[in-house]
């Protein structure tokens, strides 16, 4: 969020905004042909805008296909900065401002409090991202496809519609077009026939919306595994600059010269948090360790291992005052042993005037074989003052991964 509307990002007052050229063909008019070229070279030094690909324009107010009359002001994101690999300038700008772009990313800019982008407008258009708001208005699945976004939007689409099982079928064949194929080094599926950042993030959408759907079906074991591994994929693929320092996601892997756009860090950041209030990596603020010894993974797991990690608290925090409310707390575990009963980890929540839900897990109690688990402790907030800490014990007994702490405000009192 602080790359995307830092001074390297995509975030841009909209002053002199212009359209002349249409971007796709089907959008062009007598007054504004389509012209590529022009319009790319036009957009490398001044504030463009164009129909996307639904033929919606950004800043026309009065929906009468123009801007001159109604220039919305403010700022908004537009396409890229020409940033690539690691935050580098590796491209012309591209200051061409869509509306779908803008619209996703106005999902972001509320889930993390930021500024709104200007220029939208509805009538009644058929926008596919209103279905990651939950709504299916003005929207009709696409037909048969082998395009995982479209796959994706349309399971959505389904859910929404309380269709689970159509969303899981959907979800079933995203798997088997993936290429998915574990990864024992890190300990995680890889997706090689996933190329596109945002498709993985949308696959991380739905997987996400299924498992808050049920608490259970057959297959939710298997969700939640590439839950967590289109996660960890996601994480890896952010670009760093030298300081590492984290910024956003280039379009696609494999390819260097891709680069940072906004739909693809949008939808990145939606999944990320795809159907919680806050989302902690242990290991990382403001989640903290009690002492050293703990391992943090290249796969964005906390490990503890017997005979190198000493017992005590691996996850402590975040120390906030939450909003008073019942919360669901998902802590994501995993073993490799099962065998022994002795107790794996002890979980808590303190909200400040004492523990409000614990529960001890025992490796028995897990599925093994790398396999995650969500532990869910529910919590009722009610101190103003409750600096509530999250706290995962280890106890010492048997190798344990912590991965990411899901916490979701169920209600409020």
């Amino acid at each position: 969020m602080d790359f995307i509307y830092g001074a390297n990002g995509n975030w841009r007052d909209l002053t002199g905004l212009h359209f002349q050229w249409n971007f796709y063909e089907h959008c062009a008019t007598a007054p504004h042909p389509a012209d590529r070229a022009a319009l790319i070279q036009e957009g490398s030094t001044y504030n463009v805008t164009a129909p996307d690909a639904h033929c919606i324009l950004l800043g026309d107010l009065d929906n009468d296909g123009e801007v001159l009359d109604d220039n919305p002001g403010g700022f908004a994101f537009h396409e890229h900065a020409g940033r690539g690999i690691g935050g580098r300038s590796t491209a012309p700008p591209f200051y061409l401002f869509w509306f779908d772009d803008n619209w996703v990313a106005r999902y972001m800019a509320r889930a993390y409090d930021r500024p709104e982008p200007s220029g939208l407008h509805d009538n009644g258009y058929s926008i596919r991202w209103r279905l990651l708001g939950g709504s299916n208005a003005h929207w009709t699945p696409y037909p048969p496809s082998s395009h995982p976004d479209r796959i994706a939007l349309n399971g959505i689409y389904r859910l929404n519609a309380g269709d689970f099982a159509g969303a899981l079928a959907d979800w079933n064949a995203l798997q088997a077009l993936s290429g998915a194929v574990y990864d024992g080094a890190n300990q995680r599926y890889e997706y090689g026939s996933i190329s596109e950042t945002y498709h993985l993030a949308l696959w991380a959408i739905l997987s996400e919306r299924l498992l808050a759907a049920r608490d259970s079906f057959p297959e939710r074991g298997d969700v939640l595994q590439h839950a967590v591994s289109l996660r960890s994929n996601l994480l890896s693929r952010q670009e760093t600059d030298d300081s590492g320092t984290r910024l956003g996601w280039r379009t696609a892997s494999g390819d260097p010269r891709t680069l940072m756009n906004t739909e693809t860090l949008a939808l990145a950041v939606l999944a990320l948090g795809a159907n919680a209030d806050w989302v902690f990596e242990p290991g990382h603020a403001p989640l903290t360790m009690a002492q050293a010894g703990y391992f943090v993974r290249p796969h964005h797991v906390l490990s503890a291992v017997v005979g190198q990690s000493q017992p005590g608290d691996m996850v402590l925090g975040p120390d906030w005052n939450l909003p008073l409310g019942t919360y669901d707390i998902d802590f994501t575990l995993r073993t490799t042993t099962r065998s022994m009963s002795a107790p794996l980890a002890n979980l808590e929540v303190d909200a400040g005037s004492g523990i409000v839900a614990s529960a001890t897990i025992s490796a028995t109690a897990m599925p093994g074989d790398e396999r995650w688990i969500r532990y869910r402790l529910t919590a009722t907030i009610g101190n103003p003052g409750n600096s509530t800490k999250i706290r995962v014990y280890w106890p010492g007994n048997v190798d344990l991964d912590v991965g990411p702490i899901r916490v979701t405000r169920r209600n409020a009192d």
